[in-house]
């Protein structure tokens, strides 16, 4: 019997935003961001400290540690923005800080938020945690032990999904849901990504499937994620050996390579007959892969949120 190895789910990546109510704030802030890059060689001796100026927006990209050989590790990007929306006589501002836990190392988030709370004073990290809304959640649950697209993930009630094509051909990134939905799961192969950023991998032999659920507009602060309700058991995952051997029928089996290449809610959508559709889902429904147990895993949530605490 294989060796179960997960990773207790993390806090990816989490954007938190507070508005910021005059312009003469708005502009005390907004040349903060260009101190912090000034002083970047004097609060970051071997990071960067970079600022990108857009349409709309000007965001600040925070990395405690550049390499020579261009490999960059960014923990923090602080984005300001100031627009005014049809219909309203007053114009928005914000200031969005995101961070990135999973690429803590050591004392470096700590040496952020002082100098946060340093440029930044009544706009502190504290600030954000208490009084900022999480508009952005990423949520990641790793498997070191199958292998990306030897399972069928899907979801019910959706009917969207894709699988990216990599240039060799082979399949990659797969996504559950609508890029325009407040919620969407995303699953790909870890181990790859950390090699193709330049990164050393977390095993030379294992595999590293990462399972990402991403949530938007959670009106939630950061300090009340703890209230939040788990969303991986809305991701359900079939055995794909399983699901092979339940029907001989060619049409059984086009419909499981279709869902390999394009996704299960996608496969399930194609196909127009609803009792099929049905039976199709029920099938699946019927091969659980045993493995996929996130009730246990989020019972060390909690941990994750310390990792976030002021």
């Amino acid at each position: 019997m294989a060796i179960e190895i997960w990773r207790a789910i993390m806090i990816d990546r989490i954007s938190m935003s507070a508005k910021i109510g005059c312009q003469d704030l708005y502009k005390v802030l907004y040349g903060q961001l260009y101190s912090m890059r000034e002083e970047g060689k004097n609060i970051l001796p071997n990071g960067k400290i970079c600022v990108r100026h857009e349409k709309y927006t000007t965001r600040l990209d925070y990395y405690p540690v550049t390499y020579k050989q261009g490999c960059k590790r960014k923990i923090a990007d602080i984005t300001m923005g100031s627009s005014k929306l049809l219909g309203q006589k007053e114009r928005n501002r914000y200031v969005k800080l995101t961070i990135y836990p999973s690429k803590f190392e050591q004392s470096e988030f700590d040496h952020f938020k002082w100098i946060i709370d340093t440029f930044f004073q009544e706009f502190g990290y504290s600030t954000f945690y208490s009084y900022g809304k999480v508009n952005y959640l990423e949520l990641a649950y790793d498997s070191q032990s199958h292998i990306n697209h030897s399972f069928l993930p899907y979801q019910k009630y959706i009917s969207k999904s894709e699988i990216y094509t990599e240039d060799d051909g082979s399949c990659g990134t797969g996504y559950i849901g609508s890029p325009e939905s407040d919620h969407r799961f995303r699953i790909y192969d870890k181990r790859k990504k950390l090699i193709a950023d330049g990164l050393k991998p977390f095993s030379d032999v294992l595999p590293h499937t990462r399972f990402e659920s991403v949530s938007k507009k959670l009106d939630l602060s950061p300090c009340e994620l703890g209230k939040m309700c788990n969303p991986f058991p809305k991701l359900k995952v079939a055995d794909l050996g399983k699901a092979k051997a339940l029907h001989v029928d060619t049409q059984w089996q086009a419909f499981l390579v279709t869902c390999q290449f394009e996704g299960v809610p996608r496969a399930l959508h194609m196909i127009k007959e609803q009792a099929r559709r049905k039976k199709y889902i029920a099938a699946l429904n019927s091969v659980p892969a045993s493995w996929w147990k996130p009730h246990a895993a989020w019972k060390r949530f909690p941990e994750a949120l310390i990792k976030i605490a002021p």
